[in-house]
């Protein structure tokens, strides 16, 4: 799903981001009764369907249904 107000991923900082992550996870805010369709709940990530054309992550996989947990950064030097 496209994030509308920006395609920076919350979790690598990288551009290109086009899949929508719930922060915190989807299946906390159904817990905590709120509603997962909130948009402030959603942040862009890469994913399975558009990686990361810097680091090649797909962000929202490596995070997963963790709460706030940011994957590794993969640094070019």
């Amino acid at each position: 799903m496209l994030h509308k107000a920006s395609t920076r991923c919350w979790l690598c900082g990288h551009d290109g981001a086009y899949e929508l992550d719930h922060d915190p996870p989807r299946k906390v805010l159904l817990v905590w009764g709120l509603d997962p369709d909130d948009p402030r709940y959603h942040k862009p990530a890469h994913g399975t369907s558009c990686p990361c054309p810097t680091c090649g992550q797909r962000c929202n996989q490596v995070k997963g249904d963790r709460a706030n947990r940011r994957p590794r950064m993969i640094h070019p030097w």
